[in-house]
């Protein structure tokens, strides 16, 4: 059995920028529509977005789970929504994601813009097997298991520094 994957002609694609000076708040303020509405142009059903800007990719995660149940135009949009507004704090003290990248945004956005962008590509090779971008986001399963190796990738060559271990 052979185990491999290529993936063909991969990139990001710009969702939102937000401007160097921006602060982001709690809730449903400042640029929150905006944000939301943006991730809700995106109209494929699972998939890996990262947020950093032009030169480097601070974060990676995956939208795996359906929030249409929220109303929300994509499920896309519904992971931003949670960035925005479900920030919780464990009795250890630790940050659940949604609060550790809302903060680490705002402290980034003081010195650069962060963008976030959704990962695509033509089609992948696993193994022997050709899946097309149009399966891939309706699997998350595939989904999930490429946010893994992109993480893996993307902090190899030191970057992903706000992916916990």
């Amino acid at each position: 059995m052979e185990i491999s994957l290529k993936v063909f002609n991969p990139h990001w694609e710009v969702v939102y920028n937000i401007p160097k000076g921006t602060s982001l708040q709690k809730g449903r303020h400042g640029l929150y529509h905006d944000l939301v509405n943006a991730a809700g142009n995106v109209t494929v059903r699972f998939g890996c977005y990262s947020w950093g800007h032009a030169d480097e990719i601070f974060y990676i995660g995956s939208f795996s789970k359906d929030y249409k149940h929220g109303n929300h135009k994509s499920n896309l949009a519904g992971r931003v929504h949670n960035y925005l507004q479900n920030h919780r704090t464990k009795e250890t003290g630790q940050k659940n994601t949604n609060l550790m990248v809302f903060e680490r945004i705002n402290e980034g956005l003081a010195i650069r813009d962060i963008t976030l962008k959704l990962f695509q590509f033509d089609f992948l090779e696993l193994g022997l097997q050709r899946v097309e971008y149009a399966s891939y986001i309706i699997d998350t399963d595939l989904v999930r298991a490429l946010e893994q190796l992109l993480i893996c990738s993307y902090k190899n060559i030191d970057q992903c520094r706000w992916n916990r271990e």
